[in-house]
């Protein structure tokens, strides 16, 4: 862990279970104490190109005009030779509408005959924001949202089929979405 020096002007530090806490270098009432991480292990059966990975349900009602931050990581492998591309979105829902307001693709983990299994896993991560319109000021969830290029394509996502190395570790080294939200 970092050591801090007096009067720092870091924006963030990091707590005892690894959730944000705001520095001195925050600038005062800009930030509203909405904020959630959920981490997994991943899984070794996913199908697809529209999975929701994982989720936080958010309340956003009277929060319009707010700055949602947003961030999600894992890795991806497909399970066999079925795509060329795997990506990875933020997505937004609430009930009724969705909007994706990150996203991020790469083709590392499923182009290549070497990646063509579930030990293979790359990273891959988005991060983004979306300022807040009177659709979603109501409750929504947040979802770390992607997949292979393959309505029908079998991949992995933050998991390794054969190894069980660094399971159940606290976080999860799986996967990770969280936010904050913001007033601009």
């Amino acid at each position: 862990m970092a050591t801090l020096k007096l009067n720092s002007y870091e924006l963030f530090t990091q707590s005892e279970n690894n959730n944000p806490n705001l520095g001195s270098g925050f600038p005062k009432n800009e930030f509203i104490p909405a904020k959630g991480i959920v981490y997994s292990d991943g899984s070794t059966t996913a199908v697809g190109d529209n999975v929701d990975m994982l989720s936080l349900s958010i309340d956003l009602t009277n929060y319009e005009g707010y700055l949602l931050y947003g961030w999600c990581h894992t890795a991806i492998a497909e399970n066999s030779n079925n795509s060329n591309t795997a990506r990875i979105r933020l997505k937004l829902h609430n009930g009724t509408s969705t909007t994706y307001f990150a996203s991020q693709r790469q083709g590392i983990s499923v182009y290549s005959n070497v990646a063509w299994e579930t030990n293979a896993i790359a990273s891959i991560g988005c991060q983004g924001y979306f300022a807040v319109t009177n659709t979603f000021a109501t409750s929504c969830t947040l979802y770390m949202n992607g997949g292979v290029n393959s309505t029908t394509g079998q991949f992995s996502w933050g998991d390794q089929g054969s190894y069980t190395n660094f399971d159940n570790e606290t976080p999860n080294a799986g996967g990770t979405l969280g936010f904050i939200l913001f007033r601009m």
